[in-house]
């Protein structure tokens, strides 16, 4: 794949996990400055990004790293616009990022394995009619 295509995917991902991780840190795991939380969200957003990396560096054999990468990459940029784009839109909207955290984020996750399965379906295909020629 495009290096271009792959560096735009880390950013996709990192950026949001970045900021999830901390926030749920804080939240579910009742964490503070003091216990490493910014370590912990570095942590996490680097075995998301490399998990992108290594998933996004050549086809895949199996449709199940297919489907994974399509709902981690397809669910993050779904919450990505979900969240920043109201933010930009209306700025004084205090509720505009819920959009992303409850709306698009999950459609996103939920669309992403169906959207991974079809790519991979399609150069399945594609492989074995390049074979056949």
């Amino acid at each position: 794949m495009n290096i271009l295509i792959r560096l735009t995917a880390i950013i996709l991902v990192g950026t949001p996990t970045y900021f999830m991780s901390y926030v749920l840190a804080i939240a579910i795991l009742k964490f503070d400055e003091s216990q490493g939380l910014t370590m912990f969200s570095i942590l996490v957003t680097m075995a998301a990004c490399w998990f992108v990396w290594r998933n996004t560096a050549t086809s895949h054999d199996g449709a199940i790293p297919s489907i994974f990468l399509g709902a981690v990459v397809v669910g993050v940029a779904g919450f990505l616009l979900g969240f920043v784009g109201p933010m930009i839109v209306m700025p004084g909207a205090n509720q505009g990022p819920l959009i992303g955290i409850f709306v698009t984020g999950p459609i996103g996750f939920l669309a992403g394995p169906i959207i991974g399965f079809t790519i991979w379906v399609y150069k399945r295909r594609r492989l074995k009619l390049d074979q056949s020629s």
